[in-house]
């Protein structure tokens, strides 16, 4: 077993800096002594540098939703095992790992990305004992995305992945980072660098994990152009930043947007104020593109916020918070939408204490896709399915996988532009 982790190390120095060194310009004591004394021992856990190559299919047809691909021997005592969970937006899978260029122990995915519009893949990866189905957990993993770029016109590339426990970039990156509390994505621009190239490191985007079996993985791409096109993707299952990495804040135990006669009313509560100096308040009004409309200091003691839009509009917007640390690092809100062409209300209704099969109404303004994904109280994503409602009211089913444990499980909804629009706390007794 490894020991405690390397970002969990790195995040604790940085923050018993900050606070000595505000001590030190209170009090005048060396505050490298201060830090020598006051640090706990802590032993470091170093992700491995695993090798991904010659994937077999093992299940389904090749390509194809549903198939399982396994690699073998990743890491000493350690197999992966890689399904196609979907293909969304005209994405296609053209070849599960291909070398012809990049890196021989990356995952290099050929892939299809389809044009007029957002089209992505989703990946379920899956750590086994090796040479068994046993599940097993790896005490702390970096996957870094390499060469997220674009085509240098039209299209351009993005990751996401569920509820990593940090992330870093270069300090020079050309990636747009956001973190909604649930998910971490990273999309590119669409400027290109040739072949693939670690030396680009303006062009990576690595999330670090702890404790975990299964990751659900998406890597996909934003197009403005009518004809589909080829992706040479690489992941590789591996750290290449060690000093620069950013544990992802939770703070926020509320964000809410609503219409109200002067304009969009949104209202948000903070429950861990230290080290935050303020909160922006973005607007975007298609979910990609978004500019600063205020800007809220943190006031000691103060948890409850809020801020009033005054320009109304005329279809659907959308809101998110910047979180500026006292190290003048940022992070990024979930995303909320409004709709001023029409009801703004999407109401999800289920009980609060559930079996494995889970009923639930769902109220849509309009004709949607949402995205139902279940948590587990360690934010690690269990199941998921898309359902397709109609305007009005709705009825479905959620299925708690047959070996999920009693206890606490989140269940967050999405609308088909990726903004969470409900999120709710379930028990399984």
């Amino acid at each position: 077993m490894y020991p405690n982790c390397t970002y969990a190390f790195n995040a604790l120095i940085a923050t018993a800096r900050a606070r000595i060194k505000r001590f030190t310009y209170l009090y005048g004591v060396s505050w490298t002594f201060l830090l020598l004394i006051s640090l706990p021992a802590v032993s470091q856990c170093i992700a491995p540098s695993m090798i991904f190559k010659t994937p077999t299919l093992i299940s389904g047809v090749d390509g194809s939703v549903g198939a399982v691909y396994k690699f073998a021997n990743v890491t000493p005592g350690v197999d992966a095992t890689i399904q196609v969970m979907a293909l969304v937006g005209g994405a296609g899978l053209n070849q599960m790992d291909n070398t012809s260029q990049g890196y021989f122990n990356a995952w290099q995915p050929y892939v299809t990305a389809g044009g007029n519009g957002t089209s992505y893949l989703d990946w379920k990866i899956v750590f086994k004992k090796a040479g068994t189905n046993i599940d097993t957990l790896l005490p702390c993993l970096a996957i870094t995305a390499v060469d997220i770029d674009g085509d240098g016109s039209r299209l351009k590339e993005f990751i996401v992945a569920s509820t990593p426990g940090a992330y870093a970039v270069d300090p020079n990156t050309y990636l747009n980072v956001s973190f909604d509390g649930v998910n971490s994505t990273a999309v590119g621009t669409v400027l290109t660098v040739p072949n693939i190239d670690t030396a680009e490191r303006k062009y990576m985007f690595q999330m670090n994990f702890s404790n975990v079996s299964t990751i659900y993985y998406r890597n996909g791409s934003i197009s403005t152009k009518a004809s589909f096109d080829v992706r040479h993707t690489c992941i590789y299952f591996k750290p290449f930043f060690f000093e620069d990495l950013i544990t992802l804040p939770i703070r926020l135990t509320a964000f809410t947007a609503k219409i109200i006669k002067e304009g969009t009313l949104l209202q948000w509560n903070i429950n861990e104020m230290k080290d935050i100096q303020n909160h922006t308040v973005q607007k975007s009004t298609d979910g990609v593109s978004w500019s600063n409309i205020g800007k809220l200091d943190i006031q000691d003691g103060v948890q409850n916020y809020n801020f009033t839009d005054r320009a109304a509009g005329s279809s659907r917007v959308y809101y998110r918070l910047q979180q500026t640390d006292v190290n003048n690092r940022t992070s990024l809100s979930r995303m909320l939408s409004v709709n001023y062409g029409g009801s703004t209300t999407v109401e999800v209704t289920m009980p609060t204490i559930v079996t494995k099969l889970i009923p639930v109404n769902l109220e849509s303004p309009v004709a949607e896709t949402y995205n139902f994904a279940i948590y587990n109280s360690m934010g690690s994503l269990i199941n998921q399915r898309n359902y397709q409602a109609q305007t009005g009211p709705n009825s479905l089913q959620l299925d708690l996988p047959a070996s999920s444990a009693v206890g606490t499980y989140v269940v967050a909804v999405r609308n088909a532009q990726g903004a969470i629009v409900s999120r709710k706390r379930i028990v399984l007794q």
